[in-house]
């Protein structure tokens, strides 16, 4: 049975579970989306993510063991301070009228009066989305996003802040942002005006609001990239020639295909591996994607 500690508490859990079923078990909130009791467990939607002491990355909780003496960090993304809530109740009708979620409501009458989560006070089960649509509409900081602090570091904070609006690269609603910038760090991210005309009149989802940290990757890709081996026509048709371009030492990179049956129809393709899923399946040389800290230099040599 692995002993953790998890924001400074000591947690005891069953041998092969998880950082999140350890954090549930002390009644310790990590926020989840893709995560689901009945499913196995996947890791895409990366809200679960949480600092382990030694690690490069953050890891995501719901599919990483716990193991003996791990020490880890639940990120919050969103903290509340009630002693400065005017009980203005924007944050429940915003709940309620804008996102239709309904987390939110008001116990207790007068002077008794104050916020309350459903579900006895648990997010998760009360059906919270982590949107941030209360964090935007409350007046008084009352309740407020966490994660920029992490951020305010000096040589960041030595410039000044500049608001350049951009498009959320998520879905194709288009909702618009605005990112606050500080030298070439995003620091944040806030939604514009209600009254402003915008296709999301201010709301974001959650990985709208908390999931651009992406961009200061050192990964990211700043020029076009063309796979080894393969030419366009006139006509614009892509045709494969193995010996060019030194493409023969990649038999196994197909692409690049115009739609996704094009790409299952490639006998070498191979599945994305799960680390807790228990039956075989055939290993990808590159290791799982994420259990790595930078994408290795081979990766890009067919390019």
């Amino acid at each position: 049975m692995p002993t953790l500690t998890i924001n400074g508490q000591s947690v005891h859990c069953a041998e092969g579970k998880t950082i999140l079923d350890a954090a549930r078990g002390a009644s310790i909130d990590i926020p989840t989306l893709c995560w689901y009791p009945k499913l196995p467990t996947a890791g895409n939607c990366r809200i679960c993510l949480v600092s382990v002491e030694g690690s490069g990355k953050l890891l995501p909780s719901c599919a990483t063991a716990a193991a003996e003496g791990m020490v880890v960090i639940a990120d919050p993304m969103i903290l509340h301070d009630m002693s400065t809530c005017i009980l203005c109740t924007r944050c429940v009708r915003a709940c309620e009228d804008i996102q239709v979620v309904g987390v939110l409501d008001v116990a207790g009458r007068g002077a008794d009066a104050h916020i309350i989560v459903g579900a006895h006070g648990d997010p998760e089960h009360a059906g919270c989305t982590w949107c941030g649509e209360c964090v935007r509409v409350c007046p008084t900081g009352a309740i407020h996003d966490v994660l920029p602090h992490a951020k305010f570091r000096f040589d960041t904070m030595a410039h000044e802040e500049r608001v350049v609006r951009s498009i959320c690269p998520y879905c194709g609603v288009g909702c618009q942002v605005d990112l606050k910038v500080r030298g070439n760090d995003v620091v944040r991210v806030s939604s514009p005006w209600i009254e402003e005309e915008s296709p999301n009149e201010g709301s974001l989802c959650v990985k709208g609001r908390f999931g651009t940290d992406f961009v200061l990757h050192r990964d990211r890709l700043t020029t076009p990239l063309i796979r080894r081996g393969w030419r366009r026509d006139a006509a614009g048709t892509w045709t494969f020639d193995a010996g060019r371009d030194g493409a023969a030492a990649f038999p196994d990179r197909g692409g690049p295909w115009e739609s996704i049956r094009g790409e299952g129809g490639n006998a070498s393709h191979r599945p994305r591996t799960n680390p807790l899923r228990k039956h075989h399946r055939p290993e990808n040389p590159l290791g799982d994607p994420r259990d790595r800290v930078a994408t290795p230099a081979s990766w890009y040599e067919p390019f």
